[in-house]
């Protein structure tokens, strides 16, 4: 065994370039792997993070709704489940105003009154200065290092807030670090004050505007939901936040990933398997040997599958160090876009790295095994002669095979739905990379027909010689088939990021008729601010609608992102609904029977019709409610995961439990209208923004996670280029001789050049061209894979993209052909018919 292992090690180690080629791209697809997979941990600690920012280490809330008696209520009833729960805190959060500057305008900021042993159970907080800070109590306020930075504010210092319409004196007992509800201000400045304090200020001692529970056990959160529900049956009872929505967002951004990883990976499998021929080739004489003193064919099979291992087990363990890597940039990169105001996580689970090291190990043995069971079936005669006959590959299993996976590919996507369709969307986009590589052979072959009239009329006896070269040449297959999947990908997913980023853009420009949104308002505001907003200069138009997230579908098993309370007479001058149908009809039925409208994404996803019904979970305190389909739309709101219904019925079923928002258009700056409802009515308390300001935030988000899948391609990129210029090489190392005797006959070295260069120049045009159409197709099935998972992406396809993939594809085989070509030409011609 220790002879075997010697042998291998020395086999490893002789050929260091062919040893790097294998061991970059197991270290690539592995470190890919385990990016990809450990990303998916990542998002949701770091959104969860991100959520426990504003509830804590509460697992249920209890606020108060549209049809709730009073905004306060006692936490007398919450406290009762003290057994089931290990803490039921109140706190009473309202908003006050501040001046920094007499006669400018006011700052909100946002008041959150609790008591500091409370804080540090719930939501802990540490302090970079304090002020008598021992006993909180009385008018004292703890404010943030941002706050206290921004306005020049310090312990000790007193700040004058209006609150309830009175003006307020606070003294600064602590300035608080960026950790817990101070960790992200970058929509509204926050501050701790006691809660009896604002309680007094208020008129409501003793009570809160919202209670945040925490339970012992988390086996027992449903049923402390559902007692707290009963006791409480005019408030929100709701859990902090869902699993299943993060689990939702963490499937959209990871998906597209897992696409990559799989492309890549088919990528490098084919690069290990052209290596291994190549390598198995060069043994041959060595296993002749081996099998002619006795060895079996078990026993130098082995040793290739030793070989291969080996390979594996290094890729492997560097490809862990990578992805880790990797993660963490990762990681870093999301903290500043979607997961802002969390701490850079990277999950790294020693799970994962098992199955990153075996995965490494069957993807360097499968890709290999083909090349050593080919050669196992060899008579060592034949071996130990060397009259090893060549077998032509070109059966026509591979063409019907081929043509069969891209057809499956294309007509598939069409008819999946449900839970299954995600499965066989991906399957379908894997098989079309397998069908591409089957035609290969043929498509040349092809080629080869249709053009060898017009390349001897071009280039004269030589072109017709440089296409002949083409056919049945091993390693100009390969390299075509790293062009063509290359730049597949590379035209997939820079149409997605370009498909994804002009969608987000659509959406505020096209889709969006308003200039100014309001958000984030107290209960019971938004129908007086809706009223009161007619009144600021500018304002021309104002629109108050709702939403609720999340909503079950009882009856399919699934849910819809988003459904919107609409009313009808105002709702299609504030956002544009694209249909097939004329929707006048169906907008009238919204508001005299319980139906909805649907997205043509979300009746792919659920495989409805019209006239079906959907049972609605609206509410958590009612059952499911049924609602008729009648009618489908285009919107790239929401990735098209939306839904709308009536106002009426959708205020009725919802129980209050829903986010209001308010549309305003302008026949001024929106910036200065935005500033100047601000300063009339911002003792409301809401969140506003303008629509480029959410469309500049949107995209703020969405870049690190489109220039992280750019990444991931660039890697892909690099070991394809790298496995494209070895094949050139080795392809003209194997043709050294034939290239002698073509200059022994009278070829000269120009005419040597011009052939050579011929040859490459054509499969980097026929590459290039059969990529953007293999890309064409692979962001066809990509656009049904993300469907699935309720993200439609309209994939925008860019002439320029497409003729940038044709021109790379050009330049890399001509520039991979000019160092092989200038050798083969400088060679001896006696030398070269020499080579064996």
């Amino acid at each position: 065994m220790g002879l075997i292992l010697k042998f291998v090690l020395k086999n490893i180690s002789e050929k260091k370039s062919r040893t790097l080629l294998i061991i970059l791209s197991i270290l690539i697809s592995s470190g890919l792997f385990f990016s990809a997979n450990a990303f998916a941990a990542s998002i949701s600690k770091m959104y969860d993070e991100m959520l426990r920012l504003s509830v804590g280490t509460s697992d249920i809330i209890i606020k108060a709704n549209m049809k709730s008696p009073s905004q306060f209520f006692s936490l007398r009833y919450a406290q009762d489940y003290s057994d089931q729960t290990q803490y039921v805190i109140g706190t009473i959060n309202k908003s006050a105003d501040y001046k920094p500057v007499i006669n400018e305008q006011s700052v909100a900021i946002n008041l959150e009154g609790i008591t500091l042993e409370d804080l540090q159970r719930w939501n802990p907080i540490s302090f970079s200065a304090t002020y008598h800070l021992n006993s909180f109590v009385g008018k004292k306020i703890i404010i943030s290092q941002n706050t206290a930075s921004q306005y020049g504010l310090k312990a000790g210092d007193t700040l004058d807030l209006t609150i309830n319409s009175n003006k307020q004196r606070f003294l600064i007992c602590g300035i608080a670090n960026p950790v817990g509800i101070f960790s992200d201000e970058s929509k509204g400045l926050n501050a701790i004050v006691p809660k009896d304090v604002l309680g007094k200020l208020y008129s409501e001692e003793g009570k809160v505007n919202c209670a945040y529970v925490k339970v012992k056990k988390s086996a027992d959160l449903p049923q402390v939901i559902n007692s707290l529900s009963q006791v409480y049956n005019k408030y929100d009872v709701k859990e902090a936040f869902s699993p299943e929505q993060i689990a939702s967002l963490t499937n959209q951004i990871i998906t597209p990933f897992k696409l990559v990883v799989a492309i890549v990976t088919f990528m490098c499998m084919f690069i290990i398997y052209s290596s291994f021929k190549v390598i198995i080739a060069e043994r041959l004489p060595v296993i002749g040997t081996l099998r002619s003193i006795g060895a079996t064919r078990r026993t130098t099979n082995f040793i290739l599958l030793l070989e291969s291992a080996l390979y594996g087990a290094i890729g492997g363990l560097l490809g862990c160090g990578v992805g880790i890597g990797l993660l963490y940039l990762m990681s870093s990169a999301i903290s500043s876009g979607f997961a802002q105001g969390a701490g850079v996580s990277v999950q790294v689970n020693p799970l994962l790295l098992l199955s990153t090291l075996i995965f490494a190990f069957i993807l360097c043995l499968f890709s290999s095994l083909l090349p050593i069971i080919q050669v196992s079936r060899i008579p060592v005669k034949d071996i130990v002669l060397n009259s090893v006959e060549k077998v032509k590959d070109k059966k026509l299993i591979n063409v019907v095979l081929g043509l069969l996976f891209l057809t499956t590919s294309i007509v598939v996507p069409k008819f999946a739905f449900g839970k299954m369709a995600i499965v066989a969307d991906t399957a379908c986009l894997v098989i079309s990379i397998a069908g591409i590589f089957l035609l290969v052979p043929y498509l040349i072959a092809w080629f080869i027909k249709l053009t060898e009239g017009i390349y001897t009329l071009v280039f004269g006896n030589i072109g017709t010689l440089a296409l002949k070269n083409l056919r049945d040449n091993k390693s100009m297959m390969t390299s075509l088939s790293l062009l063509i999947i290359g730049g597949a990908s590379l035209l997939m997913v820079n149409t997605f990021c370009s498909s994804l980023s002009k969608q987000l853009v659509s959406i505020y420009v096209d889709y969006q008729k308003f200039d100014v949104l309001i958000e984030k308002m107290d209960n019971n505001v938004d129908k007086n601010l809706e009223h009161l907003l007619y009144s600021v200069d500018g304002v021309t138009g104002v629109y108050r609608y709702f939403e609720k997230d999340d909503i079950k579908i009882t009856n399919k098993n699934g849910s819809i992102g988003t459904i919107a309370g609409i009313d009808i007479t105002k709702h299609l001058d504030y956002m544009r609904i694209d249909s097939d149908m004329n929707l006048t009809d169906e907008l009238k039925q919204l508001e005299s029977e319980r139906s909805i409208l649907l997205t043509y994404t979300l009746r792919d996803k659920f495989n409805l019709k019209i006239g079906d019904v959907l049972d609605l979970k609206m509410s958590e305190d009612k059952g499911s409610i049924p609602y008729t389909v009648i009618g489908f739309y285009n919107t790239a709101e929401s990735f098209g995961d939306i839904a709308l219904v009536s106002e009426k019925y959708f205020q009725a079923d919802t129980g209050g439990q829903y986010n209001a928002k308010i549309l305003v258009k302008t026949s001024k700056n929106p910036r200065d209208v935005e500033n100047a409802i601000k300063n009339d009515y911002g003792q409301y308390h809401f969140s506003i923004q303008t629509r480029q300001e959410e469309q500049v935030g949107i995209l703020h988000k969405i870049n690190p996670i489109l220039s992280i899948l750019t990444g991931f391609l660039v890697l892909a990129m690099f070991i394809g280029l790298i496995g494209i210029f070895n094949n050139f090489i080795i392809g003209f190392i194997s043709r050294r001789r034939s290239l002698g005797i073509l200059r022994s006959v009278g070829m000269n070295k120009l005419q040597m050049m011009k052939m050579i260069l011929i040859e490459s120049a054509t499969v980097g045009i026929l590459g290039g061209i059969t990529g953007v159409l293999a890309g064409i197709l692979l962001a066809n099935n990509m656009t049904y894979i993300l469907q699935a998972i309720s993200m439609r992406i309209v994939m925008q396809y860019s002439l320029s993209y497409m003729a940038a993939s044709i021109i790379v594809s050009f330049a890399v085989a001509v520039i991979a052909s000019v160092s092989p070509a200038l050798k083969a030409s400088k060679n001896s011609i006696i030398q070269s018919i020499k080579f064996e």
